[in-house]
């Protein structure tokens, strides 16, 4: 089925996507954070900036790796993907120590529109499910995602995850107590590589694998439950 992008020059483009396509090289373990010493309830803060700086890092390759299926797929040329690239490693550097760093699809959104209305959102939507096509696993995506109970002993046992979450912006969505933990986001990339450091932290703090999973959702609610789980979107 052909799918109408925007090329970096607003021109309608046609493609055809890969089923076939994967994201190579998308594991990014926990591997190399140093917690240092434990504590009962959070880490401490020398483990906290070395995750910070951790996650800072994946958010990068999320956007590379995000990018780099954007142009395969003729959304964006190497020139725009290059500039785009560069705007957001600017904009993930400058931001405060531990606070939600923006995806890059509604990051270019955000360039390509100035406010936040309908046509931002259908373009938003339209990003998501190239992104799901671009994945080589099934992502189940959900619309309404609103009304799940809020993480919250997850996030208290676990301070970490709540850190990955909230730093990635890629909020909890299915738990059981420790058993298994599913994540949304817009980018099916993003919330790859969150669960996987979830799954890595839980396996080593909780003494056993967790089962894990990804949805993607839209714009709308994906917003709703940065500012319900995280107080930021």
């Amino acid at each position: 089925m052909e799918k109408r992008l925007f090329s970096a020059t607003g021109e309608a483009a046609t493609t055809s996507p890969d089923r076939n396509s994967s994201l190579d090289g998308l594991v990014l373990d926990a591997s190399g954070v140093d917690w240092g010493e434990e504590t009962d309830k959070a880490p401490p803060a020398a483990g906290v900036q070395n995750l910070q700086t951790r996650l800072r890092e994946v958010a990068l390759r999320c956007a590379e790796m995000t990018l780099s299926h954007l142009t395969r797929y003729d959304y964006l040329d190497r020139q725009t993907q290059e500039s785009v690239l560069s705007s957001y490693d600017m904009y993930v550097r400058d931001l405060p120590p531990r606070a939600g760093i923006m995806d890059m699809l509604p990051f270019i959104v955000s360039i390509r529109f100035e406010r936040w209305d309908e046509k931002a959102m259908k373009e938003l939507r339209n990003l998501t499910q190239v992104m799901g096509e671009a994945v080589f696993s099934r992502v189940i995506h959900c619309n309404f995602l609103q009304l799940v109970e809020q993480p919250t002993q997850l996030y208290q046992n676990f301070p970490a995850v709540h850190e990955i979450c909230s730093t990635l912006m890629c909020p909890v969505v299915q738990f059981h107590e420790r058993d298994f933990v599913t994540v949304t986001s817009v980018n099916p990339v993003t919330a790859f590589s969150a669960i996987q450091l979830i799954d890595a932290e839980m396996t080593t703090e909780g003494g056993f694998r967790p089962f894990t999973s990804v949805m993607t959702t839209e714009g709308t609610a994906w917003n709703f439950l940065c500012e319900r789980q995280f107080g930021s979107s």
